[in-house]
């Protein structure tokens, strides 16, 4: 993520829309409350919504990419449970009628504000957590068990090949 100055603190919708101005992202903004752009990963395409919510004072990210699905979830969803008990804080969602797969996060935010660094933090976990564990998703998706599948996450790649 880019070093550009954006504010120190403020609306968070204003923070993350300076965040994603400041790393070239073209954003699009629907209200006050949301804000969506994409975002090229190694593994993937990313659709990354912000979303306040003043009656929660939070703020929730989705961190979204959109695949042809099986009939059949059942192994997808029984890799999204194990990768999400692997997880600290957020989650994965699957929606079948979308194509989508999610990763969710909402941040508790004090009087309404957001920081820079949580704006780039929030970021950072989203794109981490993605592209960590899409790898297992394709496997099991190609016919891998989950358990298995869920083995390749635990080794981390130095460089590419």
């Amino acid at each position: 993520m880019s070093d550009v100055q954006v504010p120190d603190y403020g609306n968070p919708i204003d923070v993350v829309e300076s965040i994603a101005g400041a790393n070239k992202w073209a954003s699009e903004r629907f209200d006050d409350g949301e804000i969506q752009f994409f975002i090229i990963g190694s593994e993937e395409k990313y659709q990354v919504v912000f979303t306040q919510m003043h009656a929660l004072s939070s703020l929730h990210m989705c961190w979204a990419f959109y695949w042809e699905l099986p009939q059949n979830l059942s192994p997808l969803r029984e890799l999204l449970s194990l990768i999400n008990a692997q997880l600290w804080i957020g989650h994965f969602d699957v929606f079948p009628k979308e194509g989508m797969i999610a990763f969710r996060y909402a941040l508790l935010l004090e009087d309404d504000e957001l920081s820079c660094e949580e704006g780039k933090e929030m970021l950072t976990m989203g794109l981490e957590a993605s592209e960590r564990f899409i790898p297992a998703m394709r496997l099991v998706l190609a016919g891998t068990p989950p358990q298995e599948a869920l083995a390749v996450t635990y080794f981390e790649s130095i460089g590419t090949a």
